[in-house]
């Protein structure tokens, strides 16, 4: 009988200590289940705020995240788009019967920094610089600054051909704008 206690103790140890431990889980579930219906309960008794309000909250949340963002995205972008732009209001090149050609133009600051210096060149001509641009008079954003030149060699430009005009524009930051236009010679 010894030989028979010694090989099946360990098994009926193990099955007695499977079955405590069995209804160790089944005490815990039944005290957890109790538990949670009690909590349950009482949350359930509770009254929380309408559907509508918390709508409305969420909608009011969104719109204060979305402008707060489209402040700081615009703050950025005025700050990288500072720009040195130009554009002509205004082109002409006449040859008269005399043979003189006269060329006028007129430009205007469509960029949003102020500009310190401005030269125009026609064709084969040298860059003129127009006086009434510098850093003490500066052309500022929407202003208008008009050139002429009057007496310029009439051989040098044949009625309806086209030539090329190069604006330059150089602003207080020391940032250079340059554009191309082209006019056609027309005759007066």
């Amino acid at each position: 009988m010894d030989g028979f206690r010694t090989a099946f103790a360990p098994p009926m140890r193990l099955w007695l200590l499977g079955r405590q431990l069995i209804i160790i889980h089944i005490l815990t579930f039944t005290f957890f289940f109790f538990t949670w219906s009690k909590m349950k309960a009482k949350l359930l008794n509770k009254k929380g705020i309408s559907p509508l309000i918390a709508t409305i909250i969420l909608i009011a949340i969104c719109v204060v995240g979305g402008l707060l963002v489209y402040s700081v995205f615009m703050s950025t972008s005025n700050t990288m788009s500072t720009k040195a732009q130009v554009s002509v209001e205004a082109i002409d090149l006449v040859k008269d019967t005399d043979g003189n050609a006269a060329f006028s133009i007129t430009i205007k600051n469509t960029g949003n920094k102020p500009i310190t210096a401005l030269s125009v060149t026609l064709a084969a001509e040298n860059e003129a610089t127009l006086s009434g641009v510098t850093e003490t008079t500066p052309l500022q954003p929407g202003q208008t600054v008009a050139y002429q030149a009057t007496s310029l060699d009439g051989d040098d430009y044949i009625v309806g051909n086209g030539y090329t005009v190069v604006i330059k524009a150089t602003c207080s930051d020391g940032s250079v704008f340059v554009k191309t236009e082209s006019v056609m010679c027309r005759f007066a």
